[in-house]
């Protein structure tokens, strides 16, 4: 395992960037697995109480599935993987990029507001009993609001927040031959749509015991579209 991390702030700016590699030969055949991961953040102090910061994730994995044995292989070889896994390179093999932001701004001193959009992309190549190949995009938002005011005597704090995403899929199966693309054997493109708002108040009657009261309200719609 390896991993790289820098940091530093400097008058209203800051960053932090870090990356790790992940590696495993496995103790089994056909059972070798790596990750890399790459974390960037940086932020800059708008005003004396508002500020903003960007993010990036890059995620790569790789890995083998080597399947599951019988008793009597696993008894006699338990380093073997299932023959069919190995010659159809039975596996996962993923990128995922992640972009965010985040604004936040203390409004009063007990009122604060914070927005965070985000775009999501992932590819996945995934040789099973089929290849399965998507392409996700993924977008959406969080704006919530937490106003700490307390009640009479009492500490409380209430937040109230809003969250809708929205996804598109390419989704795609094929013949695994040898762990490549063979004919195509499905072909969807999928989406999803969620928006939900939900409220939270929590009320410290002492100071070791609290009550909480929710809700969350959510509508979700999914819609796919065959042409196969």
């Amino acid at each position: 395992k390896t991993q790289l991390e820098s940091g530093a702030a400097r008058g209203a700016a800051d960053y932090y960037a870090s990356y790790g590699r992940t590696s495993l030969d496995g103790y089994r055949n056909w059972a070798a697995q790596q990750r890399d991961r790459l974390n960037l953040h940086a932020g800059y102090r708008l005003a004396e109480n508002a500020d903003a910061r960007v993010f990036y994730f890059f995620a790569h994995v790789k890995e083998e599935l080597p399947g599951s044995l019988s008793r009597t292989d696993f008894e006699t070889n338990p380093r073997m993987a299932d023959p069919n896994n190995v010659t159809n390179r039975w596996g996962r093999d993923y990128n995922l990029h992640h972009i965010g932001m985040q604004v936040r701004a203390q409004l009063s001193a007990n009122q604060r507001l914070e927005i965070s959009p985000y775009m999501q992309y992932r590819d996945i190549d995934h040789p099973i009993f089929e290849v399965i190949s998507q392409i996700s995009h993924d977008d959406g938002i969080e704006m919530r609001y937490e106003n700490t005011h307390a009640m009479g005597s009492l500490d409380n704090r209430f937040t109230l927040g809003f969250q809708p995403a929205y996804e598109s899929l390419l989704n795609r199966q094929y013949v695994n031959n040898q762990g490549e693309h063979g004919a195509l054997t499905k072909d969807q493109h999928d989406h999803a749509n969620t928006v939900a708002l939900y409220a939270e108040n929590v009320v410290s009657l002492t100071p070791q015991f609290s009550a909480v009261l929710g809700l969350r309200a959510e509508r979700a719609s999914r819609q796919t579209r065959d042409n196969f």
